[in-house]
């Protein structure tokens, strides 16, 4: 539905929980094993990560309806890799030292529970709904160690330096752009400014959607090229955790890590490539009734 990606449908809905917590899709603890320092490219010891320390149940868990695909066969324990040309990687840095940018936070308590866990650096959460923005704010203002809050709309690009966050995080907001006007430009622009704000070498881009790879993959593609910007790309297919309000559904986690250099287009080519990967997506979009 387009109402997922208008600002005013948010700031209503939050205006009338202002201390809800809707968390989408799936919470931190049920991802939890896939936040592995080491596999993100870090070294040596000392980067395991502590407990969630509370018990709460998760919060209500919800996904967008028409985000829905053909069911996949992979199951939860299942994880693909899509692997470009041997690299190395730079280092990860430790969860103490991780600057993360959380696009789309709402009032899900995913980054508070990153921090619970002992993912203590920077950490920003960024909305365009200045609603729940402000009410974030309120919550965790005594919160340590501090977390940021931002307001604005990443359709309009990220307000940030380039190479400013080793770690971003997308969880539905992808999704809720395809709900919009012109998906497929918009999507395009979000992964190029993902790309531009991680940092080069090991910057990993965490996204959490409802769309198994036949859908989404095309999206992190450039030219129809997925490692035009990424040495690796992992899948994997995430059971939803049950809820009284939710039936039983897999989601889809893809882990990119960006390339140390991002190669230039061929400049030969480089227009009909990019022509032929916005038919490919256009395509992909059109089959969600998104287009």
């Amino acid at each position: 539905m387009a109402m997922y990606s208008q600002v005013e449908y948010w700031n209503e809905r939050y205006k009338k929980s202002p201390n809800g917590c809707l968390e989408w899709y799936q919470g931190y603890r049920n991802l939890r094993h896939l936040f592995d320092p080491e596999s993100f490219g870090a070294r040596g010891k000392g980067n395991a990560l502590g407990r969630i320390p509370r018990d709460s149940d998760p919060a209500t868990m919800e996904t967008i309806p028409e985000q829905k695909e053909a069911s996949s066969s992979s199951s939860s324990s299942t994880s693909s890799s899509f692997l470009s040309p041997p690299t190395t990687p730079s280092p990860f840095p430790s969860p103490f030292d991780a600057r993360i940018l959380i696009l789309g936070c709402g009032n899900s308590s995913f980054a508070e529970d990153m921090r619970n866990d002992g993912w203590t650096g920077r950490m920003v959460n960024l909305d365009f709904s200045e609603v729940v923005i402000e009410q974030q704010k309120e919550k965790y203002r005594h919160f340590s160690p501090k977390m940021e809050f931002v307001g604005h709309d990443i359709r309009e690009g990220l307000p940030f330096d380039d190479a400013s966050f080793d770690l971003i995080l997308a969880k539905a907001t992808f999704d809720a752009i395809l709900c919009g006007p012109t998906p497929v430009d918009y999507a395009r622009r979000t992964i190029q400014e993902v790309v531009r704000c991680l940092a080069p070498g090991h910057g990993i881009f965490f996204l959490i959607t409802s769309g198994n790879p036949d859908s989404r993959l095309v999206y992190l593609e450039h030219g129809n090229q997925l490692y035009h910007y990424w040495d690796s790309v992992r899948h994997h297919a995430v059971q939803r955790a049950s809820s009284p309000k939710s039936k039983p559904n897999t989601d889809y986690v893809y882990i990119s890590r960006r390339k140390r250099t991002i190669p230039p287009s061929r400049d030969s080519h480089s227009s009909t490539e990019e022509s032929d990967g916005t038919e490919n997506v256009k395509r992909e979009a059109a089959k969600d009734g998104q287009t």
